[in-house]
């Protein structure tokens, strides 16, 4: 017994040495700070952002030319035509610039969910909101005009591959980016209200994890993508209200979009029409404000940096309108497009050679997609007052 003290002490020294020594090694202190930073109470599968760290973080946006600051000052006391994309740059650069600091009441303002209808918790106090105003689609639509595109789900414009046309593109969507309902509720979102729209976006969120498509969910339809808004109203799918509210135009019912899940808006669509009136105007409440604060609100006093994030595509435009000029818009056009041709020849020569030994049918459909490809000249303007010019 007296003999095995030493052993054991020896034991202890080293086992102590040892973790001294290794949680010292540059590697592992590393991989100890990763671990301790990580959230085991999410799942990395659905939501890989939210498991490796636990504090949610801002991002930095890019520092704008000093010259878009001339050009929001220049349209301030302007008269446009309304509902023309300078009345809208130039009323949301208003309420930004003549508040001391950013206010999510004045936004909400801004914004309502329908024509002559105020959000919930602006309704005055004693007085009854008029649910039956109130439509979830519109609301949605209004929201998506100033530049909201991820909540339930997402409409966009995009090239169409086979035809080189631009086409509306529908997709479910969800951002798993941020855990939204804990996040609002350590900013102070009340309690009870949290546990009003939780259920709603619980089943938002296990709607956009399914996989299952519209033609797993009938089985005598045949996989649609491609519909007309008539058709689409057959299937219980009303979506011509919203493209007339986002465009601001009548559109007919043989207009063809591209719906990427139709099974998901069918069951959109029949849960919506379960949830009430007030607990969906809430969560798009709820959601706008989260869109808000992290859009807009973390700016500070930068409202052009804001109008940059929030309306990207109409300042642009007014920049090459008033600030790039014509001319000068053409010349970038004009080499960008040199450019364009340049690669869709060098991806040609590729196809030609085949060094991947596609079959001819590959090679001829990989030909006709590239003979559709369209130049779009979009522009991004940088602090230093340099044009990066993109070509898609």
């Amino acid at each position: 017994m007296m003999g095995s003290r030493p052993i054991l002490s020896l034991s202890w020294l080293l086992l102590l040495l040892c973790s001294t020594v290794c949680f010292a090694h540059p590697n592992l202190e590393i991989m100890k700070r990763m671990l301790d930073d990580m959230d085991d109470k999410a799942e990395p599968c659905h939501n890989f952002y939210n498991s490796s760290q636990k504090n949610l973080k801002w991002h930095a946006f890019a520092t704008v030319s000093d010259q878009f600051q001339l050009l929001f000052d220049g349209i301030e006391n302007e008269v446009f035509e309304k509902h023309s994309f300078e009345e809208k740059l130039q009323r949301l650069y208003k309420i930004c610039s003549t508040m001391e600091g950013p206010s999510l009441l004045r936004y909400f303002e801004l914004v309502k969910p329908g024509e002559d209808l105020d959000w919930p918790f602006l309704t005055p106090r004693g007085g009854e909101w008029p649910k039956e105003k109130f439509q979830w689609m519109e609301a949605l639509a209004r929201l998506r005009r100033y530049g909201y595109n991820d909540i339930m789900f997402g409409m966009s414009i995009r090239q169409d591959p086979n035809s080189g046309q631009p086409i509306v593109v529908f997709e479910k969507k969800y951002n798993f980016l941020f855990r939204f309902i804990e996040s609002l509720q350590n900013i102070g979102l009340p309690p009870k209200l949290a546990n009003e729209i939780a259920p709603l976006d619980n089943a938002l969120k296990e709607m956009y994890k399914k996989d299952t498509r519209f033609e797993h969910y009938v089985s005598d339809a045949a996989p649609v993508k491609r519909i007309s808004l008539r058709r689409l109203e057959s299937y219980g799918v009303s979506l011509t209200k919203y493209l007339e509210i986002v465009f601001g135009r009548p559109f007919s019912p043989d207009f063809v979009v591209h719906v990427e899940n139709l099974y998901y808006f069918r069951e959109l669509q029949n849960l919506m029409t379960a949830v009430r009136s007030q607990v969906v105007a809430n969560y798009l409440t709820a959601r706008f404000s989260f869109y808000t604060m992290f859009t807009f609100m973390k700016h500070g006093a930068s409202c052009v940096t804001t109008m940059r994030k929030s309306m990207e595509f109409a300042s642009n435009l007014l920049f090459e309108e008033r600030i790039l000029g014509r001319k000068k818009l053409r010349s970038y056009q004009n080499q960008a497009g040199k450019i364009f041709d340049a690669i869709r020849q060098q991806l040609n020569i590729r196809l030609e050679r085949n060094a991947l030994e596609l079959p001819p049918a590959k090679i001829s459909l990989l030909q006709k997609i590239i003979s559709h490809f369209k130049f779009i000249f979009e522009t991004a303007y940088e602090e230093n007052g340099n044009t990066d010019v993109c070509g898609l």
